[in-house]
């Protein structure tokens, strides 16, 4: 009996002993995965202004100020700019991509833009790539981004991940949405060595009120292009200052900022009309059942507004992961954009590009000696050597 108690004694001293080995082993493991992570968010603090060290809510103010109440009777950014009469202006169109880039989708460069089509004043076609790093499956692969960017595409910030789901940004407060776009800052830097972006696009098109605007003017950029905006009674918008005071205009479809962000503009996504007469989002989501002669048709009629109107910019919006499984909007954009080509009066460029001719307004002839276009075009040959 002694020699039973003194064995069960042994056995609950080595199950005792067991458990703690396990115990000291899970808190040494949990303690490195603390470090790791650490570490891999500092990873990206050193590119990011203190302001935005997302380890920490302590953010100065963004720069605001109040703005006064809207004029809803004006609809003045219908208007072209600077008093160009419609016929003298450059038509614009944005090629907007959005989300991850990889191999499964880069091969729809080559497609719609191909080496040889040129803009009218030599210099080859750009376009805008909002990137994320990825959507937890796919990621972007930034060699092929530096590569679109030595070419002269724009690379512009679409948030760290592809978060399309409106909720998301609905209840992430405004050190979340600085997270996502601080961090993927930081990520083309290191991994693509492209300078920080200029403008931002939210994924879900959702502003969250003055969240994205306060988020965009802390990171002291150039523009938000996220607005979806129905035509006003004089055509589709222009792009407008967040900061002029002149240009508070009534919003169709969000809440207007209510301060101005001064050096802060945005570019809207006008929306389009689709075979019944319905605004749409200019994206293949809008016209998933289309065939490519009606889709060509589509884009035809919807540029042939801007271009018969004002000469808004058109701003077409690709989402990279919806382009693989949209072949007839791709064939319909590939034949549209070689029309398009053919015209001298029309140029195909980045948002960044056109917002430097909106600062600078040039009309269709002088469009083709335009220095800050042919700057950006030396600038991305240089880069390629």
């Amino acid at each position: 009996m002694i020699l039973l108690t003194r064995r069960c004694h042994a056995a609950l001293a080595g199950i005792l002993v067991g458990f703690a080995c396990v115990s000291i082993a899970g808190f040494c493991l949990m303690f490195l995965l603390h470090q790791v992570l650490l570490a891999t968010v500092g990873e990206y603090r050193h590119h990011l202004p203190e302001a935005l060290d997302f380890r920490t809510t302590d953010y100065p103010p963004a720069t605001t100020t109040k703005a006064p109440a809207r004029d809803d009777t004006s609809e003045t950014r219908g208007y072209v700019p600077h008093s160009l009469q419609t016929v003298n202006t450059p038509q614009m169109v944005l090629l907007t991509f959005e989300g991850f880039l990889n191999a499964s989708n880069v091969g729809v460069f080559p497609l719609l833009l191909g080496s040889a089509r040129t803009n009218p004043n030599g210099c080859p076609v750009t376009t805008t790539l909002f990137l994320a790093e990825s959507d937890s499956v796919y990621h972007t692969n930034y060699t092929m981004a530096r590569q679109l960017y030595n070419r002269g595409h724009e690379i512009a910030n679409l948030g760290w991940r592809y978060k399309t789901n409106k909720q998301w940004w609905k209840e992430a407060d405004e050190n979340a949405w600085l997270a996502q776009y601080g961090k993927q800052r930081g990520i083309l830097l290191d991994r693509a060595a492209i300078p920080a972006p200029k403008g931002l696009r939210n994924p879900s098109l959702y502003t969250g009120s003055n969240r994205l605007f306060r988020v965009a003017s802390k990171l002291e950029l150039d523009y938000d292009s996220t607005v979806l905006a129905k035509p006003s009674s004089v055509g589709p918008w222009w792009p407008w200052s967040l900061g002029d005071d002149r240009d508070r205009r009534v919003c169709d479809a969000v809440v207007c900022p209510r301060y101005r962000y001064p050096g802060l503009w945005e570019v809207p996504i006008n929306t389009w009309s689709d075979s019944n007469q319905t605004w749409v989002q200019p994206s293949p989501r809008s016209f998933k059942s289309y065939d490519k002669p009606k889709m060509v048709a589509t884009l035809w009629r919807n540029f042939d507004y801007h271009y018969n109107t004002n000469r808004a910019p058109f701003l077409v919006r690709l989402p990279l992961p919806t382009l693989r499984r949209s072949r007839e909007f791709v064939d319909a954009m590939r034949e549209f954009v070689s029309g398009l080509a053919q015209r001298q009066d029309v140029y195909i460029v980045s948002v960044a590009q056109m917002l430097a001719w909106l600062t600078q307004p040039v009309d269709v002839e002088q469009a083709a000696a335009f220095q800050p276009w042919k700057r950006s075009c030396a600038n991305a040959v240089q880069r390629e050597r």
